[in-house]
């Protein structure tokens, strides 16, 4: 079924739940002003008749108070919950559409300097990210910019990850409750990193036995505000008890309920650093334990999925968000008290010092699992955005590796891992297979695709075209499939089969004032690390938008030759776009290696047409002068 038609029936159901819920609502508001009059004419009656049984009737009125107070606040969460479940799938409606204005476009991962994230428009406004992107956590996030600007590193994981990726796409519910936890109150910048760095306060050394010190002097610190936490209000309560029936004298107990303030006094910096530093987080902290526990209660079938499930596991009978969520229950006491009820409660059992113990041996007893569950969430965050994207685009397929039994299962990749530890891909001849390929951004009814196909390594392919034709979105086409190949989603083709491999662009080079750097300069810049990269023995899919652009034609036709000689002696493929078709002459001196390809176009009656179709050959038509006529910059 078409997803728009799913996420619009899903919008119906909503829309139903909210009707349903006000005119539930409705109701209670009566039935609360009644039951109160309720309560105050039994009470009355029972005052002046003293019969037991206006008591038990003004207590009924008053419990059924109480639930009607209950309901009215469960039928307004449920209402909340349909809403946020409209917005959702309204903006998923927008997405399929090519809106994803609704969704983070990853500003803060746009990096000039990479080899290819900034030509494909990887990250930013309407970017590949942005498209992706639904995740809700800020570790999610920053996991699926891992995942795109690491691609090729991913690469033995990729039967797993599609198989996970078709697994989830298949939940909507998982996934959009998984969204609808952070909707309202999305993470925040400072949430994490504040828990972590207090988690890590003092286990954070390199030196085993420095952290073993540590952990002896935080244990003994425990023991020591356990045993006065306890001793010492039993004593003091004990006194009042005394003093009450004049066994003691007062001044005793009003002197142990100062000692009870002068040691509450004592601790209070350790209280204020955890009050500053996550007490006010709890209810993040409660979300968190929300997302956790969907993940624990959904049922997975894919190998991948299950091991990350099987990873939140502690050695505690309890499960990880409510481990989380006894924090967060911690946390929200200690937030919550006010100064009077402090005062009374501190005098008479130091409960700041009780809620510092539960919260100190909270971190003591579970840090060393909490990155890993929070690495487990954001691999699912990350990887429900994918299966989003697969979902809303049922066209696409998943591609098959090339030298790979797609059936065998290579080992899973661990949340949290460094791509750059993963073992090599097993490599032989290179090969890719595009069959209707299109840029995965551009809608389906609005983009021409083409076949395309490179077999073998020093393969190299020179695309001529006219200004508009199509060339550097073609380069974009590949590049672009090409990562979402490498990370495990479908890619906008009828088939793609691939050898996952290293991509380098030079598509958008900039130049920069700040560094005193020429445009020319960026470019050779970008071509020496290519180079010195093939050099190490790396092996890359190169994709370049006219060669040496910023010098001078003979210059540029001459480097753009050489270069192409010097890619020869390494293990690699290129598709290199140009206006200038000179450089379309290497097939003359080397025709196992060089290709030439080309987007034509056509002007007809003072009517330029352009079909976006890929050509064997060199283009034959140029459209500069044209253009420059219809837009009024020259007259002839």
């Amino acid at each position: 079924m078409n997803p728009a038609i799913i996420y619009q029936q899903r919008i119906d159901n909503s829309l139903q739940e909210i009707s349903d819920g006000r005119k539930r609502l409705q109701y209670i508001p009566w039935g609360r002003f009644l039951l109160f009059l309720a309560i105050i004419g039994f009470t009355c009656y029972s005052v002046k008749t003293a019969h037991a049984g206006y008591i038990v009737a003004a207590a009924l009125s008053f419990a059924g108070f109480l639930i009607l107070g209950w309901l009215d606040s469960n039928f307004k969460q449920k209402i909340r919950t349909a809403e946020t479940r409209i917005e959702i799938n309204k903006h998923e409606i927008g997405a399929i559409g090519g809106d994803f204005s609704a969704f983070d476009p990853g500003l803060e991962f746009c990096n000039e300097n990479h080899p290819y994230t900034g030509h494909l428009d990887i990250f930013g406004k309407g970017s590949l990210f942005q498209c992706i992107n639904r995740s809700t956590t800020l570790y999610g996030k920053r996991r699926l910019a891992e995942f795109l600007n690491h691609a090729c590193q991913f690469r033995n994981g990729i039967p797993s990850r599609q198989e996970a990726i078709k697994e989830l796409s298949r939940k909507i519910d998982f996934r959009q409750e998984l969204q609808r936890v952070f909707f309202e109150q999305p993470a925040d910048m400072k949430d994490l990193p504040a828990l972590m760095e207090w988690l890590g306060n003092d286990f954070v050394s390199d030196d085993t036995a420095a952290r073993g010190r540590s952990s002896e002097k935080s244990d003994n610190r425990l023991k020591f505000m356990t045993f006065i936490s306890w001793t010492i209000p039993g004593i003091t309560l004990a006194g009042i008890l005394l003093a009450s029936f004049g066994v003691v004298p007062y001044p005793l107990p009003l002197m142990l309920v100062s000692l009870q303030y002068l040691i509450v006094v004592a601790y209070g910096r350790q209280f204020q650093v955890v009050n500053q530093k996550i007490t006010s987080r709890f209810g993040i902290l409660e979300k968190y334990s929300r997302a956790l526990c969907l993940i624990e209660t959904t049922s997975f079938r894919s190998r991948f999925n299950k091991k990350l499930q099987d990873d939140l596991k502690s050695n505690e009978q309890l499960n990880p968000s409510q481990i989380i969520k006894s924090l967060s229950k911690l946390l929200n006491w200690m937030d919550s008290l006010n100064m009077i009820v402090s005062a009374v409660l501190n005098g008479l059992f130091m409960i700041n010092i009780h809620l510092l113990i539960g919260v100190e041996k909270w971190r003591l007893k579970y840090r060393i699992y909490i990155p890993g569950w929070f690495e487990v969430l954001a691999e699912f965050d990350a990887l429900s955005g994918l299966a989003a994207f697969s979902f809303n685009n049922p066209e696409f397929v998943f591609p098959e590796i090339s030298g790979m039994n797609m059936q065998r299962e290579t080992s899973l990749i661990q949340p949290g891992d460094s791509p750059v530890n993963f073992p090599e891909f097993p490599q032989g001849e290179y090969l890719l297979k595009a069959e209707k390929i299109g840029h995965p951004l551009i809608p389906a009814g609005n983009c021409v695709t083409n076949d395309f196909g490179i077999h073998g390594w020093k393969q190299f392919f020179i695309l001529t075209g006219a200004n508009m034709s199509g060339k550097s979105t073609f380069l974009r086409t590949i590049g672009t499939n090409y990562i979402l190949a490498m990370v495990g989603a479908p890619v906008f083709a009828e088939k793609f089969i691939f050898t996952p491999v290293e991509i380098h662009c030079s598509i958008r080079t900039n130049d920069s004032l700040v560094k005193g750097e020429s445009y020319f300069y960026a470019e050779l810049r970008s071509l020496k690390e290519i180079i010195a990269e093939l050099e190490q023995g790396h092996r890359k899919l190169i994709l370049l938008d006219e060669i040496l652009k910023g010098t001078n034609s003979s210059d540029k036709q001459s480097g753009s030759i050489a270069l192409v000689k010097q890619l020869m002696k390494y293990d690699v493929v290129g598709i290199f776009a140009t206006h200038d078709v000179t450089i379309s002459t290497l097939i003359n001196n080397y025709p196992d290696h060089i290709r030439n390809l080309c987007f034509e176009i056509s002007i007809e009656d003072d009517r330029m047409e352009i079909d976006y179709k890929l050509r064997p050959g060199v283009c034959k038509n140029l459209n500069a002068s044209y253009l420059m006529k219809k837009m009024g910059i020259i007259l002839e």
